[in-house]
C-alpha cells in the first residue's frame, strides 16, 4: 500500500487482519494515525509510515504492536519524540527517524528501548546530544546522525570518539562535523 497516495484509512481497517507480519503505508498522504488504527495487530513486526508528511501521530498509535521489531517514521515532518509513545515496543530492534525535524531528543533511549541495535537520526535538526548518550549509543550496531547541525563542545567529543563501528561514515571516519563558532574548541584531557 505504499505510494498509492492514500488519503484516509478508516481505523478499523485492519482489525481483521491480526495475522499481518508485515505493513507499508509509506509515502502516501495520510494525515493522522490514531491509536486505534493498528488494533488486533499482535503479529505486526514490521511497520514502514515514513513519508506521510505532516501525519499526527497520537501517544499511543503503537500501544497494540507490542511484538514490533521494525519502525520506519522517517520523513513526516515529526517535531518532537515522545517516550509514551514507545512504550510497549520492548522489542523494538531498529528505529529510523530520518529527515524528520527533531531539534532535541528528551529521553534515553536506551532507557526505553531495551533492545535496539539500530538507530537513524540522520538529517534532522539536532544541535546537540546530551553527555549521557554516551552510554546510550555503545551498546547500538548502528547510529547514523550525519546531516544534522551538531554544536560541537567538549561534552560532544564523545561522539568523535565512540565505538567507530557504531556510527555512519561521516563520524566513523573520525571527522566529527561540528557547526557554528564552537568547532574551534579545544577542550582538557580527563
Amino acid at each position: 500500500m505504499a505510494h498509492c497516495e492514500i488519503q484516509t484509512i478508516a481505523d478499523d481497517t485492519f482489525l481483521s487482519r491480526g495475522s499481518l507480519t508485515y505493513l507499508d503505508l509509506s509515502y502516501n498522504n495520510i494525515p493522522r494515525i490514531t491509536d486505534q488504527r493498528f488494533l488486533g495487530q499482535t503479529n505486526l513486526v514490521s511497520l514502514h509510515i515514513s513519508g506521510n508528511p505532516h501525519c499526527d501521530l497520537s501517544e499511543k498509535t503503537f500501544g497494540s504492536l507490542s511484538n514490533l521489531q521494525e519502525l520506519f517514521i522517517a520523513e513526516m515532518d515529526l517535531e518532537r519524540l515522545i517516550p509514551v509513545m514507545f512504550t510497549n515496543l520492548k522489542h523494538l530492534r531498529l528505529l529510523d527517524d530520518h529527515g524528520n525535524k527533531i531539534r532535541k531528543i528528551e529521553f534515553d533511549f536506551g532507557a526505553v528501548f531495551l533492545n535496539l541495535q539500530h538507530l537513524d537520526l540522520s538529517r534532522n535538526i539536532l544541535k546537540r546530544l546530551p553527555k549521557w548518550y554516551n552510554d546510550t549509543f555503545s551498546h547500538l550496531t548502528t547510529v547514523k546522525m550525519s546531516g544534522n547541525a551538531l554544536q560541537c563542545n567538549c561534552k560532544l567529543r564523545w561522539l568523535k570518539h565512540s565505538t567507530k563501528k557504531a556510527l555512519d561514515p561521516e563520524y566513523a571516519s573520525g571527522a566529527l562535523v561540528c557547526y557554528g563558532l564552537g568547532y574551534h574548541i579545544r577542550c582538557a584531557k580527563h
